[in-house]
This record gives structure tokens, sequence and C-alpha cells, in this order.
């Protein structure tokens, strides 16, 4: 009896101490490190440069055809009389060659919606 007395309070002492949440991440950059100190500065500005060539989750998930610089092409030379495309295919690429661009087009919003994430993050830097 007396050792079941003692485990149920050693459990109980255990199950109820821990330590202080933070809920903060620790990988976390404050604002006060980003604007009191060049360097922090610097890895902002490379945070939004970062997203012309990051895969982010768009619509729910990740689409590892979907980045800033390849829809970029697509819906800009792509569209141009410098590439000539031989085949039809499924791929973005063909509707931005045919010209044939909705604004639904998983590219098309993708493109506008990293546009304007770059926007934002340099405006908060």
């Amino acid at each position: 009896m007396k050792i079941k007395f003692i485990l149920t309070v050693g459990l109980l002492t255990l199950l109820f101490c821990g330590c202080k949440l933070e809920s903060n991440p620790s990988d976390a950059i404050t604002t006060e490190s980003i604007t009191t100190s060049e360097s922090g500065l610097t890895n902002a500005v490379n945070g939004s440069y970062a997203l012309f060539k990051d895969h982010l989750t768009f619509g729910g998930t990740v689409d590892y055809s979907l980045m800033y610089l390849r829809n970029f092409y697509h819906l800009s030379d792509f569209a141009s009389d410098d590439v000539v495309c031989g085949q039809v295919t499924s791929d973005a690429l063909f509707t931005s060659f045919s010209l044939d661009h909705t604004p639904t087009q998983a590219n098309t919003r993708y493109f506008w919606y990293i546009s304007y994430k770059i926007i934002n993050n340099a405006n908060t830097v």
C-alpha cells in the first residue's frame, strides 16, 4: 500500500511539474533584432528574395511545379515568339504558350500570390 502511494505521488509530481510554455518558435526573428542591426535587415531582405525560388504551400498543397521564376517565364517570355511548342501538353506551359490564360489558372494565381507576398515582406522591412 505504501509503495502504491509513493508511486502515485511520484507520478502526479512528474505530471504536474513542467517547463514554462514558450509561444514563440526558438528560431523566430524578433522585430527588435531586425531593426537594430545591419545583419537583421540583411536577413529580412534575403528572406524576401528567397520567395522567388521557394516552393510554398498554395491552395493547401505544395506543388513543386509552382515557382515564382518559373511562372514569370511562363506568363511572359513563353507567350512571345521566342519559344516554339511542337506538341500539346497539359502543363501550364502550353496554356501560356497558346495565350489561353484564365484568372483561375494555378500558375497565374500563384504568380500574383507570391508577388504580393514579396511586396508585403519588403514593406514590412
